[in-house]
């Protein structure tokens, strides 16, 4: 099991579950094919907030990670938080937040999972070893949100 993703599966999951680490280890070595998958679908998506001209895709990321929510049971909302004035005068709509919530039981603790999901550019020539939208795992290196996402899923199922 990728040592990266344990810490956060920890914190989701103790303070509402008691549980076997086994068990726990056991669930994501089984998922971590669909887990692979769902990191390149959301590598490729060149979500670069620097350019204005590929605002869209960073409009699709947030999309995709709300739909990702959904799917497990969160309850989503994007919010909307205004434009962007470029220097010519024109105006972007900028990406929508998105918020999700699992479960309401006031009983339990609340935990709070903040990241972000656009990039920097990329490109080959700046020195990228490779693709980089193009999933490479180099190390067992994951992304942040990814792991974060991940660990919901496996909280809610051990």
């Amino acid at each position: 099991m990728n040592p990266q993703v344990l810490p956060s599966i920890l914190l989701l999951i103790s303070a509402a579950h008691a549980f076997q680490y086994t068990e726990l280890a056991q669930y994501v070595d089984s998922h971590q094919d669909e887990y692979v998958e769902m990191l390149r679908d959301w590598v490729a998506i060149e979500s670069d907030s620097s350019n204005v001209q590929k605002r869209p895709e960073l409009h699709r990321m947030m999309e995709t990670v709300a739909q990702k929510l959904q799917l497990m049971g969160g309850t989503v909302q994007l919010v909307d938080i205004g434009e962007q004035e470029l220097p010519d005068g024109q105006t972007l709509e900028l990406p929508k937040v998105v918020t999700a919530q699992f479960g309401n039981d006031s009983s339990k603790h609340t935990v709070c999972i903040y990241g972000h999901v656009d990039v920097q550019p990329a490109k080959l020539e700046d020195g990228w070893a490779t693709d980089p939208y193009n999933l490479t795992e180099i190390n067992g290196k994951k992304e942040h949100v990814w792991v974060n996402v991940r660990a919901l899923c496996a909280g809610r199922w051990i």
